[in-house]
């Protein structure tokens, strides 16, 4: 079916709004579509392409007098390992500044771990570089 401009031109804009949903009907649909069939190349090749190796490696292990269940393990059946959990952390408030330098404002240190050098290197108490509250 062909659609030309002097009949876009010629439909109301309710026929034009209903053409539009059967058009974004007809897209998604055949998005859908295309979607599953690259779905199902892509676990075909893997298929093949698993099939492939299993076979290649069975042919090593014979070639080293071996049998297959002795490399893979067990009964020479794949078995599936089960995905460790990731650990969630809870976010913590960043740690507020204790301490600034007085030469340089973009230097501060909360007080927790080594003090930084500039502090060090001042020689003066840490008290002399307290943020004020």
């Amino acid at each position: 079916m062909s659609v030309t401009a002097s009949t876009l031109e010629a439909m109301s804009l309710k026929e034009l709004a209903a053409l539009e949903g059967r058009i974004a009907t007809l897209i998604s649909r055949k998005h859908d579509q295309a979607l599953t069939e690259a779905r199902e190349k892509a676990s075909l090749a893997i298929a093949t392409a698993r099939a492939q190796v299993a076979e290649k490696l069975t042919g090593i292990a014979r070639d080293y007098g071996l049998k297959p269940a002795e490399v893979v393990g067990g009964n020479g059946k794949t078995h599936k390992v089960k995905a460790k959990r990731m650990r969630t952390f809870k976010r913590r408030a960043p740690i507020v500044a204790k301490y600034r330098d007085p030469n340089d404002a973009t230097r501060t240190w909360s007080g927790k771990g080594p003090a930084p050098r500039w502090m060090k290197d001042s020689g003066q108490p840490k008290e002399h570089f307290l943020v004020a509250k």
